[in-house]
Formats: C-alpha cells, structure tokens, sequence
C-alpha cells in the first residue's frame, strides 16, 4: 500500500502531463480559446490527486504497525508470535506506529503480559475527534526530580520529554484506561532513557507532566 501512494504522490506529473499536453495542443492547432477550461482541469487533476493520497495514507494508517519487539531487554523478534519462544519473559518493550505516529509500551510480570491485547488501542480510538480531546501532545512540560539532574541540558530535557510522550501512549495517559500501571515500569522507562540519551538518571528519579488543560500526573 505504501508503495502505491508512493507511486501516485511522485509519479502523478507524468501520469496526467501527457494527456494534459494533447489537449492543449488540441486546443492550439483548432484556435479554441479554451485556456480557462484547461486550466480548470489541471485543477481538477490536482484535487483528484490529493484525494486520491490521502484517502490512500487514511486507510493504511489504520494498521498498527510493530517497528520493534525486545524481550528482556535482549532478543529482537519480528512480531508478536514469537515473544511465546521464549519460556522466562521479565519485560518486553513493543515500539509500534498506529495514525502514522511512533508510540512505546512494556510489558511485565507487573502489567501481566498475557492479560494485556495487542494492539492498545484501535484507529478509531487513536484518533483525535475534537480540538478538547486529549492525545500525547497535550505534554506541554516535564519536571525531572532526579538526584543526578543537575547536568542535564535544556537539550536532554526536551528529548526525554519526547520519550516519554511516547511512552504515554496515544491518549497520552499512560494507558491508564486500559488497566496498565505504567508506575511499575518506571525503572525499566528511566533505565531506556539513560541508554538512549547517554544520561544516567538515578531509579528514584520522579516525572511530574504537565498538560496543556493544566492537569498534572507524576510517575
């Protein structure tokens, strides 16, 4: 599907130029004065073109898309499937794509993997309705209490921002209306941003969030 929206968004000058020059052609060798019906169908050819893609991009965002699985913080497994080879699991991480935005979860002993579904969320519960309803982006500010923060950059702190966002997942609750207690993992979410961002939070370090509706969560 990708390739195909692919196709029309980069290819749709050549697929349409040829007609289009016949007719102008056409319109030439004949003398009609036709400039403004021809221009209206290159406008037509436009909008039928935007149409056309983004209907395309709507119905294959509507897939979750896993980009990574990591079981206990080790093995590297191509989908879900295969998180069953392995008989001792202590957490496994999903990084997965769902309304063509990246999101993460983990899953424990804690969170009880195997009374949790994947994917988290439908489409249809990803998307934003209304300009009041809540997503990840609502994340205005984090807070980092943290005994090892007086070093960290103004830099540092808007990329673990981003992190957790991600991590918030598209509701940007942390997935708390799915019954996960994302508290229980907060070792494992400040062990991956130390290793992503080359920092080194302690494990006692608090996030207070700050959203853009003026409600706050620590975790």
């Amino acid at each position: 599907m990708s390739k195909i929206i692919d196709f029309i968004s980069d290819q749709w000058i050549s697929m349409f130029l040829f007609p289009s020059m016949l007719i102008y052609t056409y319109c030439r060798y004949y003398n009609i004065n036709i400039l403004i019906l021809f221009s209206k169908f290159l406008g037509y050819i436009f909008v039928l073109k935007d149409m056309i893609v983004n209907y395309l991009k709507k119905f294959n965002n509507k897939h979750v898309k896993i980009k990574q699985i990591i079981v206990n913080n080790l093995y590297f497994c191509k989908n879900i499937k295969d998180i069953y080879n392995y008989k001792e699991i202590e957490n496994i991480f999903i990084a997965y794509v769902i309304n063509n935005k990246e999101y993460y979860i983990i899953y424990s002993n804690n969170n009880k993997f195997n009374d949790i579904k994947f994917p988290i969320y439908t489409y249809d519960e990803s998307v934003k309705n209304n300009p009041f309803e809540q997503t990840n982006d609502n994340i205005i500010y984090i807070n980092i209490n943290s005994m090892n923060n007086s070093n960290i950059t103004l830099s540092q702190t808007n990329k673990i921002t981003e992190l957790i966002k991600k991590f918030s997942g598209p509701k940007g609750t942390f997935y708390q209306e799915k019954n996960y207690n994302i508290n229980t993992e907060k070792q494992y979410i400040i062990n991956y941003i130390n290793k992503k961002l080359d920092i080194n939070l302690d494990f006692n370090t608090d996030f207070y969030i700050l959203y853009s509706n003026g409600d706050e969560k620590k975790i």
